[in-house]
């Protein structure tokens, strides 16, 4: 599904690509798109809401396919999920895109995008484009579960 609702006058700080209205990151460079204040604040509320804390540096998953266990991995922030070799975690499964999840850490979140897949990418069993994860979810891409079991600050 094609995004089509950029917000004007907005671009990508590293590529100068226009990012979509409430993209976390760019989805021609994969560079975080949110850049300040007031981006992060529209996204996850007024920053004297929340605790400080730092950026996400790594994060703990266990890969499932098809109801198996595959293996548990510790990967480097940020991680772009996909088959292509050129993905940090490279999964063989035919509804995966090539490029077609990526995760982030943003002032002290984790968010998971998915890269314009044409299979979409699961949150906890509903369709999202990006979103915020914490310990314990589940993201589907394909016929695979990222399950995120520790996050690293």
């Amino acid at each position: 599904m094609p995004i089509t609702n950029y917000d004007v006058g907005r671009s990508c700080e590293y590529c100068s690509r226009p990012v979509p209205l409430g993209s976390v990151v760019c989805l021609d460079c994969g560079k975080s798109a949110v850049t300040g204040v007031a981006d992060i604040e529209g996204l996850f509320g007024k920053t004297e809401d929340r605790p400080e804390i730092g950026h996400p540096r790594a994060i703990d998953i266990t890969i499932h396919s098809l109801n198996r266990e595959l293996f548990q991995a510790r990967l480097t922030l940020p991680v772009t999920v996909g088959r292509s070799r050129a993905a940090v975690l490279v999964v063989d499964d035919p509804l995966i895109s090539r490029a077609h999840a990526r995760l982030d850490g943003v002032r002290g979140s984790l968010i998971v995008t998915d890269l314009e897949s044409s299979n979409g990418t699961y949150l906890n069993s509903a369709r999202i484009g990006n979103s915020v994860v914490v310990i314990g979810d589940e993201f589907e891409i394909g016929n695979t579960v990222i399950e995120v079991i520790g996050i690293e600050d």
